[in-house]
This record gives C-alpha cells, sequence and structure tokens, in this order.
C-alpha cells in the first residue's frame, strides 16, 4: 500500500510536466558554410495512463498510471547527422478478477543512436538525401509478485538498421523529412525464447 500511495504522490508531482519537451541549442559557424554545426539536446518528462496484457505472465489486463523521462543529443554538421537518445517508462497497474484485485508494474528501457552521412552526389541546395545507419534497443521488465514462480518477465527487441532521409527544403528556415529505416539484423530474447 505505501508503494501505491508513492506511485500516486509522484504522478502528481508529473502531472504538471505532461508531454513537456526542453530544447536546447548550440550553434558554431565558421567563415566556410562547410564547417556549419549544430546541436540540440532534447529532455521530456510525462504522465498518463496504461493498459497491458502480457500472455507470459499473466491472462489478465492491468491499468494504471504511469510516468516517463526522456533524453536525447542530436548533433548536426553539412555532411552528417549524429543521435543518441534514452526514454525510461515505469508505471504500476491494477488487475481486477473473481472480486480481488491484483498490481503488477513495468519498467522500459529504450536506447537507440544514430549516424547518417549526406550523399553530395544526389543532393542540392533544394534536396538532400542521407544514409546510415541505426541501433533500437528496448527493454522491458513486468512484474506480478501473486503470480509467485511467474512473477517476472523480461525481454529485450534490439533492431540494427540501414536507415536513409529525404529531406526538401521549403524555404530557408523551414523543410519537410521522410525516414526509412530497414531492420538489417533484429533480436528478440526472452527468457526460453530467443529469436534471430
Amino acid at each position: 500500500m505505501k508503494r501505491e500511495k508513492l506511485f500516486i504522490t509522484l504522478c502528481l508531482f508529473f502531472l504538471p510536466l505532461l508531454s513537456t519537451g526542453v530544447f536546447a541549442q548550440s550553434f558554431n559557424a565558421n567563415n566556410s558554410n562547410k564547417d556549419l554545426r549544430r546541436s540540440y539536446i532534447e529532455l521530456s518528462a510525462g504522465a498518463g495512463m496504461s493498459l497491458f496484457r502480457d500472455l507470459a505472465t499473466s491472462p489478465l489486463f492491468y491499468d494504471g498510471a504511469s510516468f516517463s523521462v526522456s533524453g536525447g543529443y542530436i548533433g548536426t554538421k553539412k555532411n552528417r547527422e549524429i543521435y543518441a537518445g534514452t526514454s525510461y517508462n515505469y508505471g504500476l497497474l491494477t488487475g481486477k478478477f473473481n472480486n480481488t484485485s491484483k498490481s503488477a508494474s513495468f519498467y522500459s528501457l529504450d536506447l537507440n543512436h544514430h549516424i547518417m552521412y549526406t550523399l553530395n552526389r544526389y543532393s542540392s541546395s533544394r534536396w538532400s538525401i542521407k544514409s546510415g545507419w541505426s541501433i533500437i534497443s528496448t527493454t522491458n521488465i513486468r512484474e506480478n509478485s501473486a503470480l509467485m514462480n511467474n512473477s517476472l518477465g523480461v525481454e529485450n527487441i534490439s533492431n540494427i538498421m540501414a536507415a536513409a532521409r529525404l529531406t526538401h527544403a521549403l524555404s530557408k528556415k523551414s523543410s519537410i523529412s521522410i525516414s526509412l529505416n530497414v531492420g538489417i539484423l533484429n533480436m528478440n530474447y526472452r527468457p526460453g525464447y530467443a529469436y534471430n
């Protein structure tokens, strides 16, 4: 019960941060346009409601409150873009069955990183084509102590992908982009199961 009260208190504290993001930018330009550099830091936090069903630990549906925090770094140059980011999610949920209420919690950690280079041969002042690679890894942990020997569910899903982005400059201050990520190596691990 103390754990549930603590979680509700944290949710009320983080509620004003619902879908709040903070961005910071650093700008460095030398005399040559080729050396133009920009870097950004993104931070965000949010609170919300979650609903999940994990057949690995229970056939029941659980719902409740959850919150998340995330951060990342974006560094751009004329011919290269680097991104590294992470996010953490936590939820305390309850499920009802046969007039009893059982609590469950989940934790999720996401890591992602990509590097892309401009293909100068296919780019112009209005169009930019970049290609490179991307890595995304997600780890999910679910706890439900009422299920005894099946009380913990853990999985990791990791992807190594080829990445590409097409950008069209609408004006000096705005542009539109479309991105494509194609899986090269996809891995899924859950105790008792491993897929590549």
